[in-house]
Order: structure tokens, then C-alpha cells, then sequence
């Protein structure tokens, strides 16, 4: 069984998100987080992530899954000419535009 349940990229992008947030974010004298700072970093945040595009709509705090993606982690070994070896990746899946887009 998937310990993950095929959430693995998902949760891979979220802890990114949440060090990506915090490394720009300047602590208190304290060494404590403000609530609303963190927020505020966290929609902010954009990158390539496991799972795709990962950026955050900045008034809802909701992901925008536009260019969400799937990558799918079946690697095939492909035999050419003269008994060479490579490998051939399976193609990326993206919710808007399928196979390869």
C-alpha cells in the first residue's frame, strides 16, 4: 500500500512551501512567527514543485491548480540497437491540457 496514499508530491510541494515561506520572513526578537506574516509569505510563494506550478491565489490562499501536474515516477528501460540501454520517462499529465502538455 502507498503510505502516501498518491499524496507524496503533494505533501513533498507543501513542506517546500512552508521553508520557502518562512526562509523570507524575518522572526520577532523572540524568535516567534507572526500568524498573518506567515500567511502573507505563504501566498507569495511560487515554484516548480513535485506536483507542478505551486503558487497561491494572494486573497483566497487557495492553490491555483492551473498548471498543476502529474509526473509519473515509471521509468522504462529501453534495449536499442547493439544492446544499448536508456531510459525512457513516462510524459508528464497536466489537468488543463493532458499528456505532455
Amino acid at each position: 500500500k502507498d503510505p502516501c496514499d498518491g499524496y507524496c508530491a503533494t505533501i513533498y510541494d507543501a513542506v517546500w512551501t512552508a521553508a520557502i515561506a518562512m526562509s523570507s520572513m524575518e522572526l520577532a526578537e523572540d524568535g516567534s512567527v507572526d500568524k498573518a506574516t506567515l500567511l502573507t509569505a505563504i501566498r507569495n510563494v511560487s515554484f516548480e514543485g513535485a506536483s507542478g506550478r505551486v503558487q497561491y491565489d494572494t486573497t483566497t490562499g487557495e492553490r491555483d491548480t492551473i498548471d498543476q501536474a502529474l509526473r509519473v515516477s515509471n521509468i522504462q528501460q529501453v534495449t536499442g540497437p547493439a544492446g544499448t540501454v536508456s531510459l525512457s520517462m513516462v510524459p508528464v499529465w497536466r489537468l488543463q491540457t493532458g499528456v505532455g502538455g
